[in-house]
């Protein structure tokens, strides 16, 4: 991993004279008598140079960040890998929380985050962000309603 590196700039008077302190470099801004235009050229390059490697660093983290994201997305959830994805093992492992919630899925089968809201004893939106990871996570599956008399605007969870 590359080194990180603080770039810190301040304004600072010095005698009543503005002066730049870049990566503890104090620098004349000009703004005084003793300030020429090869310093003014000089500390307008550091500042470009230093904003160029800002750039730079931040989109090494935004490239970073979008390969983290495709490597997570094609990574096949621990849960699919396994012949019943919702074992006596599985369970043990998931927050208490999690596993309420799943439980209540698998008694029955098919539901609403407000079906399993009503078994559970939490609020809809609670459950509904619980189904949610656990279907992030791999355990369920989600879907829109597609069976005979099920609403096509409401979402279903499933084992």
């Amino acid at each position: 991993m590359w080194a990180q590196r603080v770039v810190l700039i301040r304004v600072l008077r010095v005698n009543s004279e503005p002066r730049l302190v870049l990566n503890r470099k104090t620098l004349n801004m000009g703004g005084g008598m003793g300030a020429t235009m090869s310093q003014q050229v000089k500390l307008l390059t550091e500042i470009a140079r230093g904003i160029k490697d800002l750039n730079k660093r931040i989109n090494d983290l935004v490239e970073m960040q979008a390969k983290i994201l495709e490597s997570r997305q094609s990574a096949t959830p621990k849960a699919l890998k396994q012949e019943e994805p919702l074992d006596a093992l599985t369970l043990l492992e998931l927050p208490d929380h999690l596993r309420r919630t799943a439980m209540a899925l698998h008694q029955l089968g098919r539901a609403t985050a407000e079906t399993v809201s009503d078994m559970t004893g939490n609020s809809r939106s609670i459950e509904s962000a619980y189904l949610n990871q656990l279907q992030r996570q791999g355990y369920i599956h989600k879907e829109r309603g597609k069976m005979d008399g099920e609403n096509p605007k409401k979402v279903y969870f499933h084992v």
